[in-house]
């Protein structure tokens, strides 16, 4: 069995779409909850796109809902022009980063909403914040062909989570981006970030420029570590993800 099982959980309806919570089968390896945006129309439609959306560690647990609440699902319902896409929101344990089991379930949990809905596998956008933007990073070097845009928000390249054949070469920022032609990629950062330094984004911004990657960097002068809230809400990033 591949799509989610519903366990009977809707909230926030809106005009523009409602949340579901999921879960993932049980005879699955390692069950779990996720959360799924169902824009207004899905369940008439086929080929629409998806967007992976990954939190940060304040978010962590296992209610499957908390995801939704930080970053880009709060302007979900509340965004002036409605997104078109499913957007798929799991969940990583409290003890978790986005690498190993949680990204396994990640992925698990993409490949659930793509065959419930007959989402389109070929527009499938991936986004993370904090932890997440790390996240985002090891997902996209792990499976770079699942992904066509990328966007990472006061994120950082962990070498010590990458697959083990990238955590010994001697540049792991620019075989990553080698592996990410093809990919378009918008970075975000807060310049007064004290919690996720900067510089993290802005050397990964110039090994993706430097490897031919379509990249825009975009940092925010004043702005600490909540860097999520102008760049889902004001930079026009989920159109972009969503492919309008």
């Amino acid at each position: 069995m591949k799509d989610g099982t519903a366990i009977d959980v809707l909230w926030a309806p809106h005009a523009a779409g409602r949340f579901i919570l999921r879960e993932l089968p049980r005879d699955a390896a390692d069950a779990s909850r996720y959360a799924v945006w169902v824009p207004a129309g899905a369940e008439n439609q086929r080929g629409l796109p998806v967007i992976l959306a990954l939190h940060g560690s304040g978010e962590c647990g296992s209610d499957g809902q908390r995801p939704t609440t930080v970053g880009l699902g709060p302007v979900l319902p509340d965004a002036q022009s409605p997104c078109p896409a499913l957007v798929v929101f799991p969940q990583a344990r409290p003890d978790e980063v986005w690498c190993g089991a949680a990204a396994q379930r990640a992925l698990a949990t993409l490949d659930a909403v793509v065959a419930e809905f007959s989402a389109d596998p070929k527009r499938v956008a991936l986004t993370g914040l904090s932890l997440g933007g790390a996240g985002a990073w090891c997902l996209a070097a792990m499976q770079p062909q699942r992904f066509y845009r990328l966007a990472v928000v006061c994120g950082w390249l962990d070498v010590s989570h990458l697959q083990p054949e990238l955590r010994t070469v001697a540049a792991p920022q620019r075989v990553v981006a080698e592996r990410l032609r093809g990919v378009a990629v918008r970075i975000f950062h807060g310049a007064a970030d004290t919690v996720v330094p900067r510089v993290g984004s802005r050397t990964m911004a110039a090994a993706l420029h430097a490897a031919g990657v379509t990249v825009d960097y975009v940092e925010y002068p004043g702005v600490g570590h909540d860097a999520w809230v102008p760049t889902y809400r004001t930079s026009g990033l989920v159109s972009w993800l969503a492919g309008v």
